[in-house]
C-alpha cells in the first residue's frame, strides 16, 4: 500500500491543497543539490509528490514500485543516456510523459526523437516548471528555451524573469 494513499482515491494519488489531485513526479538527475531543492519546492505546493533518483537502475526500481504521472530526466546523466532511461521507463509505463532537462540548449534536439513532451534548460526554478508539468498531459510538445519563458508562464514579472535568466 502506498504511504500517500487515502480512501476513495487512486492508491498512488492524494488530495493536495484545495482538493486538487497530487501528481507523482519522478526526477532522474545526478545533480543532487538541484533535485533536492526542486523536490522541496514542488512538494511545498501540496500538489506534487516527488521522488528523486540519480541513475537508471533506481529509476527502474521506482517505476516498478509506484505509478508516476511524469518523469523529469536529465540529458547529462553519468551512467546512461537519456534515450536509455526513457526506453526503460516506458517499458514499464508506455504512456509516461517525459520532460528532458539539460544545462545545454542543444540537448533540446533530443525532445522529438525521444518522444518527450517538453524540454527545460537548467537551472530553472520550481515555479517555472509547474506550468510545464500542468500542461504535459494536455499538450503534445512544449519547448521552453530557459528560465525566462518559464518564469513568465509561472506568473513572474519580466524583471524577475530576466534576473533569474541572467543568474
Amino acid at each position: 500500500t502506498c504511504p500517500y494513499s487515502r480512501s476513495k482515491l487512486h492508491p498512488n494519488h492524494t488530495a493536495g491543497y484545495n482538493g486538487a489531485m497530487t501528481r507523482r513526479i519522478l526526477i532522474v538527475d545526478s545533480d543532487i543539490a538541484f533535485t533536492v531543492q526542486l523536490k522541496r519546492a514542488l512538494e511545498e505546493t501540496g500538489n506534487y509528490v516527488v521522488r528523486t533518483v540519480t541513475r537508471l537502475s533506481p529509476a527502474i526500481n521506482a517505476m516498478e514500485e509506484e505509478q508516476y504521472d511524469i518523469a523529469l530526466i536529465d540529458a547529462g546523466l553519468d551512467q546512461a543516456n537519456v534515450g536509455e532511461v526513457i526506453r526503460a521507463l516506458r517499458l514499464i509505463k508506455p504512456e509516461l510523459p517525459v520532460i528532458i532537462t539539460s544545462l545545454y540548449q542543444e540537448d533540446e534536439d533530443q525532445v522529438q526523437p525521444m518522444l518527450a513532451q517538453a524540454f527545460m534548460k537548467k537551472r530553472f526554478v520550481a515555479r517555472a516548471l509547474i506550468p510545464v508539468l500542468d500542461q504535459t498531459k494536455k499538450v503534445g510538445l512544449i519547448t521552453l528555451p530557459g528560465a525566462f519563458v518559464g518564469m513568465i508562464l509561472g506568473g513572474a514579472s519580466p524583471a524577475e524573469a530576466a534576473q533569474v535568466q541572467l543568474t
